[in-house]
């Protein structure tokens, strides 16, 4: 028998590989085949390459998870920060009409695209869908606009910015899904700088503020959809084809959040009578407090639909999760504990601080709820999706009325706070239990 002999790998020749066949030579002594192995020193640097393209990777998750909640939250805070209550008040009551086509656009365009399977879509589909739901939303939104804005055009602009914005909230969720979480960084770095620019250049020379904050909201919107281009064909035939062919999955997707939609809006309104509308109003503000959390989430949705189910199902994800709510919820309790000592602001954040330990605990519950709700909307069946609904639509609204009917707003809080709980384990088992859906 002849030994075999161990050859170096030259570069880019597997590792552990026979190259070669078995050959015989002229006086017919089978000749044997070359083991091919790699240095010790390649193993290692691949090892620091792999090592190093994942931490890559989580960190352009980190930053899409930041800077797309920055983005997101930029009208708002400027908003608040610069426009009159009356302002305010206006843009609020549009930007509610906004998050209602947004949820409506997650169910009918995005989720229904990512859970599809035999009829996905190109993009040149999905982006010709997007527009055409953008423009009825917009369309809807420029008539409510007209009711509750003090001038036209400034009314036209919030509405078209509402347009826009939904255009680029669902083109970065198909960027995202399909490529990279490190492709939309610079939509979204384009977005918030041409806001931020268009804002401060128009204040600077003596626009109203609401028109300066309408204009900069509609001008970065036109300037992320110049980046991220449709492929048009009809936008308004392409939503309906779009529809006809994946209704099954839009229905259950529409559905679930319609109810969620009620129950967010139907449930608070039923303990108005019972409490002062001050305490109504602390109430409500409980549920402002996991904002920051939940705006943290939103961004990665098509990271967590690109989820296997053995990572999803992971007991080492489920502890990462709790942790970074843990931390969240110690924050949210620090800060609470000092507006109260510090005396930093009045009104509602100074109530809430009352209830720091009931905010605290919502603010875990919620975001592990919230995390659990967005790949159960990703991959679980719509038997799981309608079950989950149920449990927390029935949850939200009962457990603070009893609440209330006994403690008052004290009761109504730790209600709220109980039902969050038991609807984010109700997600949890439902997504960790699921048979690879």
């Amino acid at each position: 028998m002849h030994a075999r002999r161990s050859l170096l790998v030259p570069d880019g020749l597997p590792a552990g590989r026979w190259a070669g066949s078995s050959t015989k030579s002229a006086d017919g002594i089978e000749l044997p085949r070359v083991l091919i192995r790699r240095r010790p020193r390649d193993f290692q640097f691949i090892g620091l390459a792999s090592k190093a393209r994942s931490q890559l990777r989580k960190l352009h998750v980190f930053l899409s998870s930041g800077l797309g909640a920055l983005t997101s939250i930029a009208p708002t805070i400027s908003a608040l920060l610069l426009l009159s209550t009356q302002e305010f008040g206006a843009f609020a009551f549009l930007y509610a009409a906004f998050a209602l086509g947004w949820s409506v656009c997650l169910s009918v365009v995005c989720d229904a695209f990512l859970r599809a399977v035999s009829c996905r879509g190109t993009w040149a589909e999905y982006s010709s869908t997007l527009v055409g739901l953008s423009t009825v939303i917009a369309l809807v939104a420029v008539v409510v606009a007209l009711f509750i804005y003090p001038d036209v055009l400034s009314a036209v602009l919030a509405s078209g910015a509402i347009g826009f914005a939904i255009y680029r909230l669902g083109a970065r969720f198909f960027r995202s899904l399909e490529f990279s979480a490190a492709s939309v960084l610079w939509v979204d770095a384009c977005n918030l700088s041409v806001f931020l620019a268009v804002l401060f250049s128009a204040m600077a020379i003596g626009v109203d503020h609401l028109m300066a904050h309408s204009a900069a909201w509609v001008i970065a919107g036109v300037a992320s959809m110049i980046i991220s281009p449709p492929l048009l064909s009809n936008p308004f035939k392409a939503l309906l084809v779009w529809c006809r062919l994946r209704w099954g999955t839009i229905r259950t997707l529409l559905s679930d959040s319609i109810i969620m939609d009620c129950g967010a809006i139907v449930g608070p309104l039923l303990l108005l009578p019972g409490l002062s509308v001050q305490g109504f109003g602390i109430y409500r503000g409980v549920s402002s407090v996991a904002s920051p959390a939940q705006l943290l989430l939103e961004p990665i949705r098509p990271n967590l639909a690109r989820m296997s189910y053995a990572r999803r199902t992971d007991v080492k994800l489920l502890v990462g999760v709790c942790g970074t709510g843990l931390v969240m919820s110690g924050a949210c309790f620090i800060a609470l504990l000092s507006i109260s000592h510090f005396q930093l602001v009045q009104g509602t954040l100074a109530a809430l601080s009352a209830f720091a330990v009931p905010c605290s605990i919502f603010v875990f519950t919620n975001f592990l709820g919230h995390f659990y709700y967005l790949l159960s909307r990703a991959h679980s069946s719509a038997n799981r999706i309608r079950a989950g609904r149920f449990v927390q639509t029935v949850l939200v609204m009962a457990c603070p009325l009893v609440g209330a009917a006994l403690f008052g707003l004290s009761g109504a809080i730790w209600g709220f706070v109980g039902a969050t709980m038991l609807s984010s384990v109700t997600w949890a088992s439902l997504t960790l239990t699921s048979l690879g859906e």
